[in-house]
C-alpha cells in the first residue's frame, strides 16, 4: 500500500562523509558534536545499516577523537536504532544541509 510518510521541500546537500557514531553522556547540554562541520550547522544522519535518520544541528566537538565521525547525545543515537549497549553505530552517512 502505497502512503506519503513526509511532505516537505527537497533538502539541498553539501558535503557527505560517511564513518563511526558512538554515543555519550555530557553534562554541558550538547547533543550533536562532530569536528567535521562548523558548530551550528545542520545535517541529516542516517544509519546505513537500518536506514533510519534524524536531521539535527552540530553544537559541538569532538576536539580530536580519532576514528569517530560524530557523538550523539542517547536520545539521538536511540532515534538511529543504536542500543547504549551496543555503543557504536559503525555504518552512518553525515549530509550537510546547506540553506
Amino acid at each position: 500500500q502505497n502512503k506519503i510518510t513526509k511532505i516537505g521541500s527537497k533538502l539541498k546537500i553539501g558535503k557527505v562523509l560517511t564513518g563511526k557514531a558512538t554515543w555519550y553522556v555530557n553534562s554541558y547540554g550538547t547533543k550533536v558534536a562532530m569536528d567535521a562541520f562548523k558548530k551550528g550547522v545542520e545535517v541529516r544522519i542516517t544509519n546505513l545499516t537500518t536506514g533510519e535518520s534524524i536531521i539535527v544541528k552540530n553544537d559541538g566537538c569532538i576536539c580530536g577523537a580519532t576514528g569517530v565521525l560524530v557523538d550523539l547525545a542517547p536520545e539521538h543515537f536511540q532515534a538511529l536504532g543504536g542500543t547504549l549497549g551496543q555503543g557504536v553505530l559503525s555504518n552512518v552517512r553525515v549530509e550537510e544541509i546547506l540553506p
